[in-house]
């Protein structure tokens, strides 16, 4: 005599709540965990490239000061501005996402007040600017102007 298993209604609720736990369990950890994570700051690459080309210091420093929108200052005893590392980022940013040719030439290098770095941007043979970075009264990085 064999004996058969019966399938009761409560324990028909205990496998529907538990299966309705397992999803739900399941669905937090899958939103919550692949969120989407912050990009870099991007600009618009033609629009930069005209404003370069024509001198348009208005367009240039918006998409400049786009790009440098999310570099904090990280002050340290060697570099009390503390934008000396996102200085480089900066040109890094305009060569990987622009395609230019990109290097910083000096990090208050400039003998202004405030004092200003530059970065030479070049785009083919024919092109090449140098930028006037500043800084803002919070020390992050701005546009300053532009120069051959």
């Amino acid at each position: 005599m064999t004996m058969r298993k019966t399938f009761t209604p409560a324990k028909a609720r205990g496998y529907c709540i538990t299966s309705i736990l397992t999803t739900c369990l399941t669905l937090g950890i899958l939103t919550t965990g692949c969120q989407k994570k912050e990009q870099a700051s991007a600009c618009d690459c033609v629009l930069l490239r005209s404003g370069l080309q024509a001198q348009d210091h208005s367009i240039v420093a918006q998409e400049i000061n786009s790009l440098a929108a999310d570099l904090a200052p990280s002050p340290t005893t060697a570099d009390q501005i503390g934008q000396q590392d996102n200085l480089h980022v900066l040109a890094g940013r305009l060569s990987s996402q622009c395609g230019f040719g990109a290097s910083v030439l000096h990090y208050n290098g400039i003998e202004t007040y405030p004092p200003q770095s530059e970065i030479r941007i070049t785009d083919g043979p024919s092109f090449s600017q140098v930028l006037d970075i500043g800084y803002n009264d919070q020390y992050r990085l701005v546009f300053h102007g532009m120069h051959e």
